[in-house]
């Protein structure tokens, strides 16, 4: 085989890994993950509801701790009224089996529901002790909600390690709320006024009983739509922190 050749076989195969990369990171998720949940769950038509399937909600994405890795989360549509299953997988692209899984329910009703877009994978730097990488799982209702709340919250965090061949959940908490000082959310008065919560996780260099302790940031904001608001009302953006612990199981 002379250089040219060489050289054109590695072009085709560093495009088919980037093909493959782009593919992943993009949140959808390969066939072969599809397969090895539907087969290790024993679920029914475990594919996209394009493709006639049950699965309402997906995204995959590679592990920046170990490339070989894909996370992958889906919601899944068993039949159950007012609900959905919500699963977790970690996925050996090598190996093309399941390393890890979590399975629980989404209980579904005025203003929770799983749909086209409802998750998404956190993969950001949290090291909650050596060798203890944990990865996030967000999750955002499409329901509708009522026609005139008096607060809501959403971009629901949940964050997994792996213990062996399961999944556990050690953190679960809304990232963003909106709450009405006067009049109501989503029914335009003239004379509302809101406020905005969003929260940020960093991870301290503090620990109890192993792990990091968790910092909490809660930044909030208050917008209105009154073309003339009274001066009492206070829109300086305003912080506060919490600091969650690990109690051995979860962060409180």
């Amino acid at each position: 085989m002379n250089s040219r050749m060489l050289r054109n076989i590695c072009r085709i195969v560093l495009l088919f890994v980037l093909f493959t990369v782009v593919r992943v990171e993009a949140a959808e998720c390969p066939e072969e993950i599809y397969s090895a949940v539907g087969e290790h769950f024993g679920l029914e038509a475990f594919e996209p509801r394009e493709a006639q399937g049950h699965v309402v909600a997906e995204a995959c994405k590679i592990w920046p701790a170990s490339a070989n890795l894909i996370l992958a989360t889906f919601a899944y549509d068993s039949g159950i009224e007012d609900e959905k299953d919500f699963i977790v997988v970690v996925f050996d692209r090598q190996r093309r089996r399941l390393v890890s899984s979590y399975r629980s329910k989404i209980d579904e009703d005025a203003v929770t529901e799983a749909g086209e877009g409802s998750l998404t994978i956190d993969t950001a730097r949290y090291e909650l002790s050596k060798g203890v990488r944990a990865f996030g799982v967000r999750f955002h209702s499409t329901a509708r909600g009522p026609s005139c709340a008096d607060a809501g919250y959403w971009d629901e965090l949940t964050l997994f390690i792996q213990e062996k061949t399961k999944l556990r959940s050690v953190f679960k908490h809304d990232m963003q709320y909106q709450r009405a000082l006067q009049g109501c959310i989503g029914s335009a008065t003239g004379h509302d006024v809101w406020e905005y919560g969003v929260l940020t996780l960093s991870v301290m260099n503090t620990k109890t009983n192993g792990f990091y302790d968790l910092r909490l940031v809660d930044t909030v904001t208050v917008e209105t739509n009154m073309d003339n608001p009274p001066v009492t009302i206070d829109f300086k953006k305003r912080q506060s922190t919490g600091i969650l612990r690990y109690d051995g199981i979860e962060y409180k």
